[in-house]
């Protein structure tokens, strides 16, 4: 694979689809078979997926961030994320084997994971920034999220099919043979990248060869408002993924059939939304009308999932929301890309997917918000009170800058 845009896209592709394919590890799929350990509690379970979510959000920026932009080591860093979403699922494997040490042991598994999830968005995002112009960083975006989808559809489908198989030990570590296996590959592919060789094969500075002429604070109010109104758009989106998928097995009484659901859901949404909405973005439309339409649609779809025991009127729900909900890392890396110059790439994809706010700690703030919540109310009630803030979400996007202004603040900041 000689085209390094295509080689690119491949290996990054891989590792977005190994890395969003852990997303619904813990909680939302073993959640469900952690309650057949006596003392557990779901709601208990739940919280501690604010550690990885905290974490994951925190580390992914500015530490992460800086760190990527002033050094030419993306390749490194994408594999050493992938390795610690592998050494997580044998942490979480452990609770099985050692049921008094199940909350230790999952409040380890998800400082790792969350420490893991923070590499690879603001890094793939960077990757794909450098390799391709700007009006097609975004498709590729898109045809990358596809995967990252495909992986969160699979996934829990392959981890419950490994289980059933199995059982929890080595069904588990079946899975993280597979995830170490994943991480070599993604490394070997993606060998050949570097910064300062597609900067200056672009005619641009190379990372380590150009002075900071403009600095960050020109982009950092955008930055700072579309973080704000993502963090509440995830406190809806993955708070209620969180637990959707104990919220179908209280339903339909199956594990299994809650996990194939929820795959068949998902896979039906790869195709289409990611693919779509990161060619909208780079359209005419721009970053704005696709975060307003997303927020819209998915919020509209998940309160009809709700509304629903029709298991296959469910199943259509819940792919619409997933199609709309899944779409953030072409729409929002492809919307910072429009305004934000690539030299502050991983720091501005950072802030947008975690840092003090974003899409990350957002969802970690919604998981505490419910697990509050369901301390006095049903999970029924607590997944219709979410949809506020989703509410909020959509009538705040209208304030971001248009994709007039937008191309405007590109072009006085290009250098």
């Amino acid at each position: 694979m000689s085209d390094p845009g295509r080689r690119a896209l491949a290996y990054t592709s891989l590792a977005h689809f190994v890395n969003d394919g852990n997303f619904f590890l813990f909680p939302p799929v073993l959640i469900a078979y952690y309650e057949s350990i006596p003392g557990t509690k779901v709601v208990a379970l739940g919280s501690v997926a604010i550690i990885y979510n905290v974490l994951s959000g925190f580390l992914s920026t500015p530490p992460l961030g800086r760190y990527a932009d002033r050094h030419d080591r993306d390749s490194l860093l994408i594999f050493t994320g992938l390795l610690l979403n592998a050494v997580s699922v044998l942490i979480f494997m452990l609770p099985f084997v050692y049921h008094s040490l199940l909350f230790p042991l999952i409040i380890t598994g998800s400082v790792v994971l969350g420490v893991a999830q923070s590499f690879y968005h603001p890094l793939g995002a960077s990757v794909l920034s450098h390799v391709y112009d700007k009006p097609r960083a975004s498709k590729a975006m898109g045809t990358n999220q596809a995967f990252g989808s495909l992986g969160r559809a699979v996934t829990p489908y392959l981890i419950s099919s490994l289980i059933l198989i199995g059982g929890e030990v080595l069904g588990l570590g079946i899975f993280a043979v597979y995830m170490f296996a994943a991480s070599f590959v993604t490394l070997a592919g993606l060998h050949f990248f570097s910064r300062s060789r597609f900067a200056v094969a672009q005619g641009k500075p190379g990372v380590e060869q150009q002075p900071t002429v403009e600095p960050f604070s020109r982009y950092s109010g955008f930055v700072y408002f579309l973080t704000a109104v993502v963090f509440i758009r995830s406190m809806f989106m993955l708070a209620v993924n969180t637990y959707v998928p104990t919220y179908m097995s209280d339903i339909y009484h199956s594990k299994y059939l809650m996990s194939s659901v929820l795959s068949a859901g998902l896979i039906v949404s790869v195709a289409g939304g990611p693919p779509i909405f990161g060619r909208v973005t780079a359209s005419r439309g721009g970053g704005r009308t696709t975060i307003l339409v997303t927020s819209g649609i998915s919020a509209l779809a998940f309160l009809a999932f709700m509304l629903t025991r029709d298991i296959y009127i469910t199943g259509v729900a819940y792919a619409v929301f997933a199609m709309t909900a899944f779409t953030g890392f072409p729409v929002l890396m492809g919307y910072v890309n429009e305004v934000v110059p690539r030299r502050f790439s991983t720091t501005s994809n950072g802030l947008v997917w975690g840092g003090l706010g974003g899409n990350t700690v957002g969802g970690a703030a919604g998981i505490g918000v419910m697990s509050l919540l369901l301390l006095y109310l049903p999970l029924g009630r607590v997944l219709y009170i979410m949809i506020a803030f989703a509410a909020v979400s959509f009538a705040l996007t209208p304030l971001l800058p248009s994709k007039k202004k937008v191309s405007a603040a590109s072009a006085s900041g290009a250098r």
